[in-house]
């Protein structure tokens, strides 16, 4: 499944309120994860990962292993500390 118009967007659960929102400008987006230890999201799309802050979804940081590969899976460890990163190209990146 993916988000075809590059969206991610968070809501007050109470009121159904749109909250934020961020856009990827130059692709789709294709997996989220959610940090279990920082307010941290996750975001693959075709080439890298956009790491957002979950309470406003600004950018932290972007991050790639350089070669081209669509984002399928990402999944941190259970301390937080540790990012795996499948790409559609079959390599696995550890950041």
């Amino acid at each position: 499944n993916q988000c075809v118009r590059g969206e991610v967007k968070t809501f007050d659960m109470t009121t159904g309120q749109l909250l934020n929102s961020y856009s990827a400008s130059d692709s789709s987006i294709q997996v989220v994860a959610f940090s279990p230890t920082a307010p941290i999201l996750a975001v693959g799309n075709l080439n890298e990962v956009v790491l957002l802050d979950e309470r406003n979804l600004t950018e932290i940081n972007r991050i790639s292993n350089g070669k081209p590969g669509l984002v399928r899976q990402i999944v941190f460890n259970s301390k937080g500390s540790t990012l795996v990163v499948a790409y559609e190209n079959k390599s696995i990146t550890l950041y």
